[in-house]
């Protein structure tokens, strides 16, 4: 938790769920009885049900942890690195034109407009479900991304490049301000998951 304050609230509950997982894993030994065939044999067996990229991702927290106690005094020395599964690159499934139309067809309302959003832009969604009506620029064809939302806190998106300008079309433009109200109003927010700054 010190290590993990001031981040960014997904990465927190990412971090969370990590070392959950790392403390299933070796939270009966000390960290100085933790080997290097230990943490191996974690790894590989973690990879058969999993992600190559959790596994990594596990591998990578946990030895940055033994560092960090190494660092304190709390380990003589980090055991060798191991061998992690290579992360094969799966060809993502999308959506085609057609589909997208009549997806955006057959919707109506906020969920309309959202879809609308997300085909002609590509933001995130938690980028789309910060949007306020101050973020909309209609007379422009405008779209400002400058918050994210994960769960119900609203923050800064994932990385600074991530704050941009988006040029929309009129259409998507009179879509958006048709479901805004207020500039600080969210434009997708439901009633009953209130977001907070």
């Amino acid at each position: 938790e010190e290590v993990s304050d001031g981040l960014k609230a997904s990465t927190f509950a990412s971090d969370k769920t990590t070392i959950g997982i790392l403390n299933e894993a070796f939270g009966h030994k000390r960290m100085s009885e933790i080997t290097r065939r230990d943490i191996q044999l974690f790894v590989n067996d973690y990879a058969k049900t999993h992600a190559a990229s959790t596994s990594r991702r596990l591998a990578s927290r946990l030895y940055a942890i033994l560092r960090w106690a190494e660092e304190d005094g709390v380990l003589e020395a980090v055991p060798p690195i191991v061998r992690v599964p290579k992360v094969s690159k799966k060809r993502q499934k999308f959506y085609t034109l057609a589909e997208m139309r009549t997806l955006i067809r057959s919707s109506t309302g906020t969920t309309k407009v959202l879809l609308m959003l997300l085909s002609e832009t590509g933001c995130r969604i938690g980028e789309a479900m910060a949007l306020q009506g101050k973020h909309v620029d209609v007379a422009a064809g405008v779209l400002r991304i400058e918050q994210n939302v994960f769960g119900t806190v609203v923050d800064v998106p994932k990385t600074n490049s991530s704050v941009r300008n988006i040029s929309i079309t009129p259409t998507l433009a009179q879509a958006l301000a048709s479901v805004r109200s207020t500039p600080t109003a969210f434009v997708f927010r439901r009633d009953n998951e209130p977001l907070t700054a």
